[in-house]
């Protein structure tokens, strides 16, 4: 979804350059001195030039609107830009959380680790038995189950 927001930004930005060339060229052709080249070429333009000055005032008044709309809809965009960009941080956020939560379960059990008697198969230096082990570890996970609610 981002890639495909971006590809319109890019073409929202490309029309926007289409428009300000448009513009230019429309206030060139207004520039007195295209109407004096014109005029050498044209000894009948003075019906023309009445019209030609309305065209060029219209296309001028529908590029500054056009140009307005381009502005919305980068506003917009941009808009949607942010809501999704917040979803996937919200969404990212919740798998965190669950993370978060699987690892909190599982800490108490990391307090006694390989120590118990019943796994090493040794009494050598460690006292825990499997009866310690499940007599801290229940209590520690309900408390921590607890705490997350």
């Amino acid at each position: 979804l981002a890639h495909q927001l971006h590809v319109v930004r890019a073409h929202l930005l490309h029309y926007e350059s289409l428009l300000d060339d448009f513009r230019k060229t429309v206030e060139f052709v207004l520039k007195p001195l295209t109407r004096a080249w014109l005029s050498l070429l044209h000894l009948y333009l003075e019906p023309y030039e009445r019209l030609l000055d309305k065209e060029c005032t219209n296309l001028l008044i529908e590029i500054s609107r056009l140009k307005m709309t381009r502005a919305m809809l980068n506003k917009r965009l941009g808009n949607v830009t942010e809501l999704a960009f917040s979803s996937f941080n919200i969404e990212e956020s919740r798998r965190m959380k669950n993370l978060t939560e699987i690892s909190l379960l599982t800490k108490t059990q990391t307090f006694f680790g390989m120590n118990v008697i019943e796994i090493t198969g040794s009494s050598s230096g460690s006292k825990e038995t499997l009866a310690h082990y499940i007599a801290a570890a229940i209590p520690l996970t309900i408390v921590t189950v607890w705490v997350m609610m």
